[in-house]
């Protein structure tokens, strides 16, 4: 794992993107580097008050990371990004964040409430810091009507589906050669929600990158004999030859 200097970590931040994986790789490089707690916060201040929208809101889920996942490790950043989060709320807000984006940033403050992460009152000062979203109606427009709801039936979301928090991942990384346990709590996307653009372009890749659109396995693909692509004849392998046609066929794909 390369040493820390600001240098290093300006870099680091301009690549940063929205993806679980850069969160998580630069979060767990910054959580080893967790002397330097007091300018990296400074340094991650200053890229909120200049960055776009969507770079603010990746800063953001990259401070969430580094908060929980540190705890045990020490409260350095606790404390730092504690006395720059209210200031870097307001910045988002003062630029008026499209309601995406505060929805994102609300669901945040509830998860760090919910776990306790900063006090009550510190939560406080972040979301005055946030403020609410104005909307502004249309003149002349006509007030909404009121939708009277049946009280017969009960919502069946769960906490999780109300406030969007998903359920922690815990993954086996390697840092400085000794393995640690990482759970990912960046809040994402919730179920309802379209995919954000960076899970769009991976999942594209990896279509495109499938065995099937090698254009030698397609060759090894169509010289398969005309039978197993009959799904009636399926049913008719059992056993040791179903297994043996399986193993072929990835054997091709490989």
């Amino acid at each position: 794992m390369t040493g820390f200097t600001e240098g290093s970590l300006n870099s680091r931040l301009k690549e940063l993107n929205s993806s679980q994986q850069s969160i998580q790789t630069l979060s767990l490089w910054l959580i080893h580097h967790r002397k330097y707690a007091h300018t990296v916060v400074k340094i991650w201040s200053k890229e909120i008050l200049a960055g776009s929208e969507s770079k603010q809101l990746t800063l953001m889920y990259l401070a969430n990371d580094i908060i929980q996942n540190s705890k045990k490790k020490g409260p350095e950043y606790g404390k730092e990004f504690g006395k720059e989060l209210a200031k870097a709320f307001k910045q988002i807000s003062l630029n008026n964040c499209s309601s995406k984006t505060r929805q994102s940033l609300t669901r945040l403050l509830n998860i760090w409430e919910e776990r306790g992460v900063y006090s009550k009152i510190q939560i406080d000062e972040f979301k005055d810091a946030f403020g609410k979203e104005s909307v502004k109606k249309p003149i002349g427009e006509p007030p909404s009507k009121k939708v009277k709801h049946s009280h017969n039936h009960k919502s069946k979301k769960s906490k999780s589906q109300n406030n969007g928090i998903k359920k922690d991942k815990e993954v086996i990384v390697e840092v400085d050669g000794t393995k640690e346990l990482h759970v990912t709590l960046s809040p994402k996307t919730p179920v309802n929600d379209p995919p954000e653009p960076e899970e769009l372009i991976k999942a594209l890749n990896d279509l495109e990158n499938a065995p099937s659109c090698d254009a030698v396995v397609r060759e090894r693909i169509s010289k398969l004999p005309p039978e197993i692509a009959d799904v009636s004849l399926l049913s008719q392998l059992k056993g040791y030859y179903y297994f043996l046609l399986t193993c072929s066929i990835l054997k091709m794909c490989i």
